[in-house]
């Protein structure tokens, strides 16, 4: 998002000069995303989508991640929904507490 992020705002304080410049934004890897990066693990009779890294937006006040999330309507939750922890197998069994440690 760092990458993105700042052409983003590279892009938002151009548009206010006469500048004319072209804006690359490079990957260091071949997909877009760096540490954010969804992936789909399959099993014979499920699958799900599982999210490595970057699920979480630290801080409310002027965080540019959470900007960018209301801009462009994407869905969030501020965690008051989280409070009940729930870990399931790749199967969808849920895993009990005593079982995780």
């Amino acid at each position: 998002m760092s990458g993105i992020s700042c052409a983003y705002w590279l892009c938002k304080s151009l548009r206010r000069s006469t500048a004319q410049v072209n804006i690359i934004v490079l990957e260091a890897r071949n997909r877009i995303g760096g540490r954010t990066h969804s992936v789909t693990l399959q099993s014979d009779t499920h699958s799900a989508v599982v999210d490595l890294g970057a699920t979480w937006i630290e801080g409310d006040l002027l965080n540019p991640i959470k900007e960018m999330v209301e801009k462009f309507g994407l869905k969030y939750s501020n965690g008051s929904d989280l409070m009940i922890e729930r870990t399931f197998d790749f199967d969808g069994q849920l895993i009990t507490n005593s079982e995780l440690t």
